[in-house]
């Protein structure tokens, strides 16, 4: 099957994109494999390498004190793109003490990207 050819949005991005470039874990149903978080923004993140992940995709993406549920939204040659499934600043009370502290480290991690101040649009 040829591959896809890339598209293009014209709207403005929601969110802010950090080049980040560095080495994480996706765990596919295929089985975890290392990837490459290229950007990242507060919805999503660029991801090289990320291997058989195709749009509509899910998996579980871990890099330091990142660890977040992404789904695959768009393929171009080596790189996908993915949002994230779970957004970094929900604070429900009535979930589990290690659902809460995975939260609160994804908004730490974030709260750092984001005072990096180097972020493009």
């Amino acid at each position: 099957m040829p591959p896809e050819p890339p598209t293009v949005s014209l709207e403005p991005r929601r969110a802010v994109r950090v080049p980040l470039g560095i080495e994480a874990r996706l765990v596919l149903r295929e089985g975890p494999r290392t990837c490459r978080i290229e950007e990242i923004s507060y919805s999503g993140a660029l991801l090289a390498n990320a291997g058989p992940m195709r749009p509509g995709d899910s998996a579980l993406l871990q890099a330091g004190p990142l660890d977040l549920l992404v789904e695959g939204v768009r393929r171009s040659g080596a790189t996908i793109a993915v949002r994230f499934l779970e957004d970094p600043d929900t604070n429900d009370p009535d979930a589990d003490e290690a659902v809460q502290q995975r939260a609160s480290e994804n908004r730490r991690f974030f709260r750092l990207l984001c005072d990096r101040g180097e972020g493009t649009r």
